[in-house]
């Protein structure tokens, strides 16, 4: 709300209840309702919890109390008094607010996925994996099936009109038929200048094909027939480094709508799969960095710091009803994705799937309470004004201009 909006609504407060409130004071006010209304929305969509319609408070066991005022103590209020205008605020906010319901970090354990190369694309996962509930997935065959009747009692007459009019032959022909096909330009690419396979792949000859034989060790790849394995990466890895479409892929690889979509989902959900093994946090008590201990200008001062937390909006497509939640201060819908970042340049933490409204704290103390992250003792990270300063997590002084070329 803008605060043209805000004044004319302190307006007709001050008026109804003969008080004299200032923008401010209410805008403060509400600014700090609707984050304890977060607070507690976010605490009943926990597992376990609900809420009290009578004493307006959270419903939870003595064990889940115990578990979340450890990690945050801050939730101990909600447990006694109440918020009464909890209805209230879930009709003006609550198809606004982050929840994280899909949020996931590497630390998380996924189930490894296993696809049979021959097996053709199942089209009940796609309707899962669209969200399209049982009862919309019903009408809809109930439909298909009255076209399929339609189409059964007008064929014949169509068939006879056809053949009584034109007896020409119809002369059936491929629709991929380049002679430079997919398998040609992948190996072409990767034989070729270094440059050209950092340029469509994102990734130099080696890379690729060490990932290449990483994906057919872990028995997530094979070469069959039309469709080698190098072939079958360069598909996902074009797809994702140039955002192409799958019909843009059909035609630059030469293979059918069906063939691009199915591989490209068995290499997506290996990378995936991945993402246990090598996002790890450093184990036991960790030491100064080389280059932190190097250099006079970091050492001594962050010789405890393990490295530095940001995070990132990465562009999504939502459906219309939850556009809301995934639109962020810039106006696109995003994620907001977390990750922690060694001095080495490794990623030893990421938490994804949070809707690009949450704010870059709620998505940290999400991946403290929820997800596995922790911190060593006497250590810290490095981060931006974005989240809280504190002994754990150090960020610079707000009154210092820290986007500098030197850093």
């Amino acid at each position: 709300m803008r605060k043209e909006h805000w004044a004319s609504l302190v307006a007709v407060l001050n008026r109804r209840l003969g008080s004299n409130y200032t923008d401010s004071s209410v805008m403060i006010r509400f600014k700090n309702m609707k984050a304890d209304f977060r607070t507690l929305y976010q605490l009943t969509n926990r597992s376990g919890w609900g809420w009290d319609e009578e004493l307006h408070i959270p419903l939870a066991t003595d064990e889940l109390w115990d578990e979340i005022q450890q990690v945050n103590p801050k939730v101990t209020r909600f447990r006694r008094h109440p918020f009464h205008q909890y209805d209230i605020f879930m009709k003006i906010c609550a198809e606004n607010i982050a929840v994280g319901s899909d949020a996931r970090c590497s630390k998380m354990s996924e189930p490894m996925v296993y696809l049979n190369t021959d097996e053709a694309p199942n089209f009940e996962d796609d309707f899962l994996a669209a969200n399209v509930l049982p009862n919309v997935l019903c009408n809809m065959v109930d439909l298909q099936i009255q076209v399929n009747n339609v189409i059964a009692e007008i064929t014949p007459s169509l068939i006879q009109d056809s053949s009584s009019s034109d007896d020409e032959e119809v002369i059936r022909q491929p629709i991929f038929d380049r002679t430079y096909t997919g398998h040609h330009y992948v190996i072409d690419v990767l034989t070729g200048h270094p440059g050209r396979a950092y340029q469509c792949f994102r990734l130099p000859p080696d890379a690729f094909i060490s990932l290449r034989d990483l994906l057919v060790s872990c028995g997530h790849l094979r070469d069959i027939k039309n469709m080698l394995a190098a072939k079958q990466l360069g598909i996902f890895l074009r797809g994702v480094t140039h955002a192409h479409s799958y019909r843009q892929l059909c035609e630059f690889f030469q293979h059918s709508l069906e063939t691009v979509s199915k591989y490209f989902n068995i290499i997506l959900r290996a990378i995936v799969s991945f993402a246990d093994g090598f996002i790890n946090l450093p184990q036991g008590e960790p030491e100064c960095h080389p280059f932190v201990r190097s250099n006079t200008l970091f050492h001594p001062y962050f010789k405890n710091a393990s490295g530095a937390i940001d995070g990132t909006h990465i562009p999504v497509v939502v459906r219309s009803n939850i556009q809301n939640r995934y639109r962020n201060r810039k106006g696109f819908t995003s994620q907001n994705v977390m990750a922690a970042v060694s001095f080495d340049r490794q990623f030893v933490y990421v938490a994804s799937g949070w809707e690009g409204s949450a704010a870059d704290m709620y998505v940290l103390r999400w991946a403290i309470e929820q997800g596995q992250f922790g911190v060593p003792n006497n250590h810290y990270y490095l981060v931006d004004l974005g989240y809280a300063n504190t002994d754990k997590f150090i960020a610079p002084f707000q009154g210092y201009r820290y986007h500098l070329a030197d850093y």
